[in-house]
């Protein structure tokens, strides 16, 4: 077994508090050129997409829903939509009042592919929703996804005209043949010159990477970082690959005919990547997050913390800071149906955007609606999907979901704020659970917080487990 080399020291040195108030706003762009081998995200193909339609769409279902951010911080429930919304004037001229207590602080546009909205449809959306919620300063965090292939001079301009102050882009790895194995559309010089680029307009750059790909190596992985470091990136997330039921990469792996590093090569590529970003500056403030002080992601950190959140778009998710989640469809023609009212006067739009719907846009989990041909009146599909799911959840739940995004964190859980959300009787239990990984290491208590420890971080979803049952 490969030993863990971080100490205690330098892990309790990276649990910086950080406050986040306020609420975000997410939305979802599910297109994408490719499907990668290992995504089970929910995306369609980027081929004939109207995307006015779309971002039309967003802006019609923020319309329907900024009354959820009068009061995000303690709403009771997301309210159910009507129709008639969109089409009364009176709403339509109206923005939330600009008091901060209404503003949302941060936008984060992540998918698919986001990078592949045209900019200019981008621009009128970023400013309709801006002047929806009324506000006139600049986001506190601004994130845009993007992939290596859509950074050109012309973009980076253009997103940071819209107020886009981070990029994060998925670069994965810097080894081809990894790359070609997990069906990447870039190369790693394009991922390069990507991120070399950003670093010119953007002073907020985050890159994704990913360990334990088909074939890779503790040398290849090595050599994926050092580069990467040398570009000075603010932010990077590195993740373990997993392999979700259904994915490709999983049909492919259950066949025999991909391989794999073993469990011990990749928590030696996992130390030597939390080695390295510790030498070099950078504080892990999340189980696959590190940053360099002053670059944690603001918005990402509201779903850890249990913040309100509003998600705009097919799939997109919602959370109103108290008991309700919600879910949109993953369904893109009855989100662009149900948020576009005038949509028989885009008929022949639609029609495009319904006539290459295939199964990647509407995924077997999802049954495509029985309709023949293109959507014949708004509506149609509704009559047999439901527009969104929305769940309360039971104190139950609640406990589960605070202890679990809590542990995520380096600061860990907050056991002052956990004895009085669910009792004194309801955190000694939790304790108790603790007591036998506390004295083999695995978690350590830190003041008022309990916190996993560099070594707990590796099994840290069977230790979450024994917490919670």
């Amino acid at each position: 077994m490969v030993s863990i080399r971080i100490t205690m020291r330098e892990f309790e040195d990276n649990c910086q508090e950080i406050s986040v108030e306020k609420c975000g706003i997410y939305i979802h762009i599910p297109f994408c050129r490719k499907k990668c081998l290992y995504c089970d995200f929910f995306s369609g193909g980027a081929k004939n997409v109207d995307w006015q339609l779309y971002a039309d769409a967003i802006v019609n279902e923020l319309k329907e829903r900024r009354h959820e951010l009068l009061n995000c911080s303690s709403a009771q429930s997301l309210s159910v939509p009507t129709m008639q919304s969109l089409s009364n004037p009176a709403v339509e001229q109206c923005a939330l009042p600009a008091t901060l207590s209404t503003l949302p602080a941060t936008l984060y546009i992540g998918g698919g592919t986001p990078s592949l909205m045209p900019v200019e449809v981008m621009r009128e959306m970023v400013a309709e929703i801006k002047r929806i919620v009324g506000k006139t300063d600049s986001w506190e965090e601004f994130t845009i996804e993007i992939n290596p292939e859509d950074v050109t001079e012309d973009n980076c301009r253009a997103w940071r005209e819209c107020g886009v102050n981070r990029v994060s882009m998925g670069i994965q790895t810097l080894n081809d043949a990894e790359l070609k194995a997990i069906g990447r559309t870039h190369d790693s010089a394009a991922a390069l010159s990507g991120l070399r680029m950003l670093k010119r307009y953007f002073d907020n750059v985050t890159i994704d990477l990913i360990f334990g790909l088909p074939n890779q190596t503790i040398d290849s992985w090595r050599k994926t970082v050092d580069t990467v470091l040398r570009e000075h990136p603010q932010h990077i997330s590195a993740y373990s690959l997993m392999f979700e039921e259904g994915t490709a990469m999983t049909i492919l792996r259950d066949q025999g005919r991909l391989s794999f590093p073993d469990e011990e090569v990749c928590l030696a590529m996992w130390n030597y990547l939390t080695d390295t970003l510790a030498q070099n500056g950078y504080r892990r403030y999340e189980i696959s997050n590190y940053a360099l002080p002053g670059y944690e992601s603001i918005h990402n950190r509201r779903y850890w913390l249990g913040n309100p959140y509003i998600g705009l778009g097919v799939a997109a998710h919602s959370y109103d800071g108290n008991n309700i989640r919600r879910a949109n469809p993953h369904n893109i023609r009855a989100y662009i149906s149900r948020f576009n009212p005038d949509l028989q006067q885009k008929k022949q739009s639609y029609k495009q955007v319904g006539s290459h719907s295939s199964n990647l846009l509407l995924p077997n989990d999802h049954p495509r609606p029985e309709t023949t041909g293109a959507i014949k009146e708004v509506g149609e599909v509704l009559d047999r999907v439901p527009f969104y799911e929305e769940e309360k959840l039971t104190d139950k739940e609640l406990l589960e979901e605070k202890v679990m995004l809590s542990m995520r964190m380096a600061e860990g859980l907050d056991l002052d704020e956990f004895r009085t959300k669910f009792g004194e009787n309801t955190c000694s239990l939790l304790l108790k659970a603790a007591e036998k990984q506390i004295k083999a290491g695995n978690l350590a208590l830190h003041g008022n917080h309990l916190r996993l420890t560099p070594a707990g971080i590796m099994i840290s979803d069977d230790l979450i487990l024994q917490l919670i049952m």
